[in-house]
């Protein structure tokens, strides 16, 4: 089978027109795997906090936990300041 893409001649304002039209799509595109991207960002922070939770009310060293503690508020102080 001789399968060819026709080519289609377009006039400058149909050309422009369709260049416009294709760059706006692309643009959505962009905006929504973006957004997505973020979303799937903030799932995994808010993942890893919950992990730090819950160690530190596992840790059973009173010392241990301290630490944790310690350290868990420094992620949260960082997180929250910028």
């Amino acid at each position: 089978k001789n399968s060819q893409i026709r080519k289609f001649r377009l006039s400058k304002e149909a050309k422009q027109k369709a260049d416009r039209r294709r760059r706006e799509v692309e643009e959505a595109f962009i905006k929504t795997t973006h957004q997505l991207r973020q979303e799937a960002a903030q799932a995994r922070r808010e993942e890893k906090t919950r992990e730090r939770k819950q160690r530190l009310l596992e840790e059973e060293d009173p010392e241990k936990q301290r630490r944790l503690e310690v350290t868990f508020r420094a992620h949260e102080y960082l997180r929250f300041r910028f």
